[in-house]
C-alpha cells in the first residue's frame, strides 16, 4: 500500500466513519440530555432530523415505484415493503456501515452507495441539526439546574462537526470534479457564506416562533415549505425531472444541491439508477445549425438514445436560486425585526448575516455560475477559425468574470469578520466588567 492509498484509507476512516460516528453518537447524547432537562420540543425535533434522511429516501423509493421506474419494478413485492422500512429504521448508521464495508471489500459499487448515503445525511441531517443546535446553544441556552448556559461542550463540538460535515458534503456532491483551488477560493467560501446566512436567519426565526406566544411554530415550517416549493419549481424550470426535483429541492433548503449534472451521483435528468453511470454520456453542446448531416445525427440518436442525457441548466438555476432564497431570508428577518422588539442576541444574529453574510454569498455564487456551461455557452462544434476564436474569448471572459466576483466576495468578507471580532470582544463578560470598572473609577 503506497502513500496515496494510505491517505485515501485515512480519509474514508476519519471522515466517513469517525466523523459520522461522532455526529450520530453526539446527536443521541444531545437528544437524551434535552429530554432529561425538559426541552421536549428540541429533543423531538432533533430525533426527527436524525431519521429525516431515511424518510425522504423511503418516500423517493415509493415515488419511483409509483412512476413506473424500471429499476424498482424489477424488485419482488416483499422488497418494496422491506427496503423503505429498513431505510427509515437504520439510516443514521447506514453511511457508517457502507463505508466500513467499502474499506473491507474495496468494492466500488459499495463506495458509491456509501457516498450517496453520506450526502443525504449531510444535506438532510447535519445541516438542519446545525440550525437547531444554534438555537439551543447560542440563542436560547441550555437549562442546567434551572440556569441557562451557552457553553455546553458536547453541543458546541457537535455544532462544529455538523458544520464541517455539511460543507464537506456540499463540496463533494456538487464540485467533485473541480480543482482544490476552486474548492478553497470559490466553492468553499460560497457554501460557507450561504449556509451561515440561512442558518442564522432560520435559527432566529425558529427561536422566536417557539418562544413567543404571539407567533406560532408552524410559521417556521411554512417558510421551509415555501423554500422547498421554490427549489422544486426552479429545478423543473431548468430541465430536471420530477423525482430529482423533489429530492434535490428538499436537500437545497440550506445549500444548493444536485445542480451540477454529475452522472456519478445520478444528478442528470432521467438517469436510470440501475444503469452504470459510465454507460451514460452528457449530450454535447452543439449549435442549432450544426453542419453535421441529418444521417449522422440520426445514427447518433440510434446509437445513444438509451445513454445520452440532456443536462439541466446549472448556471441559471444557481443564479435564480440565490436571488430567490436571499429574498426569502430577508423577508423572514424583516418580519421578525419589525414585528416585535428582539433581544440583543437575536438582533445581532439577524443583522450580522443579513448585512455581511448575504453580500459575499451572492458574489461567490455569481462567480461560480459563470463557470457553468450554460452561462456564456461554448459550443463543441466550433469548426471555423471565427467560431474557435469566439469560443476562446468566451472561455476567457467566463474565467475573468468568475475571478472578479470571487475577489469581490473576499473583499466583502472583511467587514463581516471585522464586525464579528469587534462584537465578540465588546460583548464578552470580562471586557464589559473592565469597561464598567473604568467608568466607575
Amino acid at each position: 500500500m503506497d502513500w496515496k492509498e494510505i491517505l485515501v484509507f485515512l480519509r474514508h476512516l476519519l471522515l466517513g466513519i469517525c466523523l459520522s460516528s461522532f455526529n450520530f453518537l453526539s446527536s443521541i447524547i444531545n437528544i437524551f440530555y434535552l429530554h432529561k432537562e425538559g426541552h421536549k420540543i428540541y429533543a423531538g425535533m432533533s430525533l426527527f432530523l436524525l431519521w429525516f434522511p431515511g424518510m425522504v429516501t423511503s418516500v423517493g423509493f415509493l415515488v419511483l415505484y409509483a412512476r413506473g421506474n424500471r429499476t424498482v419494478l424489477k424488485l419482488v413485492k416483499w422488497k418494496l415493503i422491506v427496503y423503505p422500512l429498513l431505510l427509515i429504521a437504520f439510516y443514521p448508521i447506514i453511511p457508517i456501515v457502507l463505508t466500513a464495508a467499502y474499506l473491507w471489500t474495496r468494492d466500488e459499487k459499495t463506495f458509491e452507495k456509501a457516498t450517496i448515503a453520506r450526502f443525504f445525511a449531510g444535506f438532510l441531517d447535519h445541516g438542519p441539526h446545525f440550525v437547531l443546535r444554534l438555537v439551543i446553544v447560542c440563542l436560547s441556552g441550555i437549562s442546567q439546574g434551572g440556569i441557562y448556559k451557552r457553553d455546553d461542550t458536547i453541543f458546541i463540538l457537535s455544532m462544529i462537526s455538523s458544520f464541517g460535515s455539511f460543507i464537506l458534503c456540499a463540496l463533494w456532491f456538487n464540485d467533485r470534479e473541480s480543482s482544490k483551488l476552486n474548492w478553497f477560493f470559490l466553492s468553499g467560501p460560497m457554501f460557507s457564506a450561504i449556509f451561515a446566512c440561512r442558518a442564522f436567519t432560520l435559527a432566529v426565526y425558529l427561536r422566536e416562533t417557539l418562544n413567543d406566544p404571539e407567533l406560532h411554530a408552524s410559521y417556521t415550517f411554512f417558510v421551509i415549505l415555501i423554500m422547498f416549493l421554490t427549489n422544486f419549481f426552479l429545478f423543473k424550470l431548468f430541465g430536471q425531472d420530477w423525482t430529482r426535483s423533489a429530492v434535490f429541492g428538499i436537500a437545497s433548503i440550506l445549500l444548493p444541491a444536485g445542480y451540477n449534472n454529475d452522472k456519478q451521483y445520478y444528478q442528470v435528468p432521467k438517469q436510470e439508477l440501475i444503469i452504470d453511470h459510465e454507460d451514460y454520456e452528457i449530450a454535447r453542446r452543439l449549435r442549432e445549425n450544426s453542419p453535421e448531416s441529418p444521417r449522422q445525427v440520426q445514427n447518433m440518436e440510434i446509437e445513444t438514445k438509451e445513454k445520452e442525457l440532456i443536462p439541466m441548466k446549472s448556471g441559471k438555476f444557481l443564479l435564480l436560486h440565490i436571488l430567490v432564497n436571499t429574498f426569502l431570508m430577508s423577508t423572514c428577518a424583516a418580519y421578525i425585526y419589525f414585528s416585535k422588539s428582539l433581544e440583543t442576541e437575536s438582533d445581532d444574529a439577524l443583522i450580522i448575516p443579513q448585512i455581511f453574510g448575504v453580500i459575499p454569498g451572492f458574489f461567490f455564487t455569481v462567480g461560480k455560475s459563470f463557470l457553468m456551461p450554460d452561462i456564456l455557452p461554448v459550443y463543441e462544434d466550433n469548426d471555423t477559425r471565427a467560431q474557435q476564436v469566439c469560443g476562446a474569448c468566451k472561455k476567457g471572459a467566463k474565467v475573468a468574470f468568475s475571478i472578479g466576483f470571487c475577489i469581490l466576495g473576499f473583499m466583502s468578507l472583511v467587514p463581516a469578520l471585522f464586525w464579528t471580532f469587534i462584537y465578540k470582544w465588546l460583548t464578552s463578560s470580562d471586557i464589559k466588567e473592565a469597561i464598567m470598572n473604568l467608568n466607575n473609577g
